[in-house]
C-alpha cells in the first residue's frame, strides 16, 4: 500500500488507516491515494534549506513580540490571512494551501482554508483560533479527483494544532486528539508535540527564525463492523516565523503568495 504525505500529516495517515481497511479500494493513479488522499513518496533525504520562490522578499521579524497579527487566527508562526496561499511539493506531489475568507470578533476567529493537490482532490477546512492558539483545522468536506464530494463530520477535538506562540520555546509538549467520522470510517488522532528547537531556517535565500517541532502519536480507524487499524506517527514540522509551515517530514514550502 501506498502512502502520500500530506501538509496536514495527521489526516494524510488516518485516511491511509482508510485505505488499509478496505478490501476493494477505490480506483486512483499510481500517484494518487485510493478512496482518500493516499500514497508513497520514495524515500528521499531530507532537504537542508526550504527553496521558496517569491516576487519579493519576504519581511524578517526579528522575535513573536515585533510581529503584528491582524486576528486571532495571524500565528506569529502560521500567519492565517485571507488570501494568503502556500505550495508545498515532494519530489512527486505538489499540494496549494490557501485562505479564503476569515471571520473574526474579539474572542474567536475561523479561517476557511481550501487545500488542493495536483492529482486532483481537494479538502475544504474551517481553522479555528483563540487568543491561546490555533485549537484546530475542522476538515468539512472532501472532494475526489473525480469530483465525488464527500462530507467529513466532526465528533470531538480537543488540545491545539499550535498554542500561543509565547509557550513554544525548546522543551515545551502539549497534546491533540481529534474524532471524525469519515466515509463511515471512525478516525482518531491522538498527537503529542514536542518543541524540539528555535533554529533559524532558509526561505527565499533568507534567514529567518524558525521552530522545530516534534510529532508523534497514534493515528486508529475503526471501520462499521468493528475491525481495527493503527498506525504510529513520528515525524517533524518546521516553521518560520512570519511565513508559516515550511517543512512536514517529506513535504517542503516551495513557494508563497502572501498578503499584507
Amino acid at each position: 500500500m501506498k502512502f502520500r504525505l500530506e501538509l496536514f500529516a495527521t489526516l494524510v495517515i488516518c485516511l491511509c488507516l482508510i485505505t488499509a481497511c478496505q478490501t476493494s479500494p477505490t480506483a486512483a493513479p499510481a500517484s494518487a491515494p485510493a478512496a482518500a488522499p493516499t500514497a508513497q513518496v520514495a524515500p528521499a533525504t531530507s532537504p537542508a534549506s526550504t527553496e521558496v520562490a517569491t516576487q519579493t522578499p519576504l519581511p524578517l521579524i526579528a522575535t513573536i513580540e515585533d510581529y503584528n497579527p491582524q486576528s486571532l487566527c495571524d500565528h506569529p508562526y502560521l500567519p492565517l490571512r485571507s488570501e494568503t496561499k502556500w505550495t508545498l511539493s515532494t519530489i512527486d506531489v505538489v499540494m496549494t494551501m490557501e485562505v479564503i475568507s476569515l471571520a473574526a470578533n474579539e474572542t474567536e476567529a475561523v479561517a476557511q482554508l481550501t487545500r488542493k493537490y495536483d492529482f486532483g482532490e481537494q479538502y475544504d477546512e474551517a481553522w479555528r483560533c483563540t487568543a491561546d492558539g490555533i485549537y484546530g483545522y475542522d476538515i468539512t468536506s472532501y472532494s475526489s479527483s473525480n469530483g465525488l464530494m464527500q462530507p467529513v463530520g466532526l465528533i470531538s477535538h480537543s488540545g491545539y494544532y499550535l498554542p500561543q506562540a509565547s509557550l513554544l520555546v525548546p522543551g515545551y509538549e502539549w497534546d491533540e486528539k481529534t474524532i471524525t467520522l469519515n466515509q463511515g470510517y471512525t478516525l482518531t488522532t491522538d498527537l503529542h508535540y514536542t518543541v524540539l528547537s528555535m533554529n533559524p531556517v532558509s526561505v527565499t535565500n533568507q534567514q529567518l527564525p524558525g521552530l522545530q517541532v516534534q510529532v508523534t502519536g497514534q493515528l486508529t480507524a475503526v471501520d462499521q463492523t468493528g475491525k481495527q487499524s493503527e498506525r504510529d506517527v513520528d515525524y517533524e514540522r518546521e516553521f518560520a516565523l512570519g511565513v508559516g509551515l515550511v517543512r512536514e517530514d517529506q513535504l517542503v514550502l516551495r513557494k508563497i503568495t502572501t498578503t499584507k
